[in-house]
């Protein structure tokens, strides 16, 4: 608890990181150890190919986490750059977009492994164990908020993007997906219900 308790003394912090983009990982990472108690605790023939993809999403959360941060103060530096000369005005620029385009994609990747969490979670439900249900649906409402925190972070940063390909697909992720996974969420909660009657 005392690395927990470090972490969120700093993102309440004056420090510019950790901010909400890391926060969204270390939810997403909760969300798949949520899911993952879960499985260990059940039983079902496949149960390796699930425990292995919350695996995957748990340890992933945490390294989109510290990839948020770097992005940010990378950004933040660039912004600091001497730009005296045509050339230092070029290079800041281009570091500048370098990052943004980081700040863009890291919210991104989470909210796919979200997305994609979720749809695990969903075909897992059947299987699990009657006790642990809770911790499923908890796991659910973890990862519809990082799902959720990713979004705004993409979409904060939106207007500064350059790239109009990840621009494009980035808007595209959010329009196809944004009442999607709100209806998934709503389908786990569901089956969950159902899971614990039968």
């Amino acid at each position: 608890m005392k690395i927990i308790s470090e972490y969120c003394k700093n993102l309440g912090s004056t420090e510019p990181t950790p901010g909400g983009g890391s926060a969204a990982g270390v939810v997403l990472s909760l969300s798949a150890s949520c899911a993952e108690k879960a499985a260990r605790f059940s039983i079902h023939d496949h149960l390796e190919k699930y425990i292995e993809s919350f695996v995957e999403i748990r340890e992933a959360g945490l390294k989109l986490s510290d990839e948020d941060e770097a992005a940010f103060l990378g950004w933040k530096k660039a912004r600091e750059l001497p730009k005296s000369t045509d050339k230092e005005k070029k290079d800041r620029i281009d570091l500048i977009n370098l990052y943004v385009e980081q700040c863009v994609l890291v919210p991104f990747t989470i909210a796919e492994k979200a997305l994609y969490l979720s749809e695990v979670i969903l075909d897992f439900v059947p299987f699990c164990n009657k006790w642990l249900i809770s911790d499923l649906q908890i796991s659910a409402s973890f990862a519809q908020a990082a799902f959720d925190s990713a979004i705004y972070n993409i979409t904060i940063n939106i207007p500064y993007l350059k790239d109009e390909k990840l621009l494009k697909r980035s808007k595209g992720f959010i329009n196809t997906n944004k009442k999607y996974l709100p209806k998934l969420y709503k389908n786990i909660i569901k089956s969950c219900q159902l899971r614990l009657k039968n």
